[in-house]
């Protein structure tokens, strides 16, 4: 699953791209290339999902909840350090 998610994603951003490119120029050609995207997209989120759903079933909230925490301390002292250095604050 996650190669496949690893292919997936240039490719929904390529179709992404095209899609964009031709509703500027040739409107016609959007509801062929709409559908494509839409379905490479579908694809896409199922896949994500999915990894999603076993990364939260693998993590303990608690302890997530915690490291975030811990990192939010962590980042607010090295801002205060750096403000510190740069201006003297």
């Amino acid at each position: 699953m996650f190669p496949q998610l690893k292919e997936l994603t240039p490719q929904v951003s390529h179709v992404a791209k095209i899609l964009l490119d031709y509703g500027k120029y040739s409107p016609g050609d959007v509801p062929a290339v709409s559908v494509h995207f839409e379905s490479m997209r579908d694809s896409w989120k199922d896949k994500m999902q999915t990894l999603t759903n076993l990364v939260d079933s693998a993590t303990d909230t608690g302890k997530f909840i915690e490291a975030c925490g811990m990192l939010c301390d962590f980042t607010d002292v090295l801002l205060t350090l750096l403000l510190r250095l740069q201006w003297g604050v």
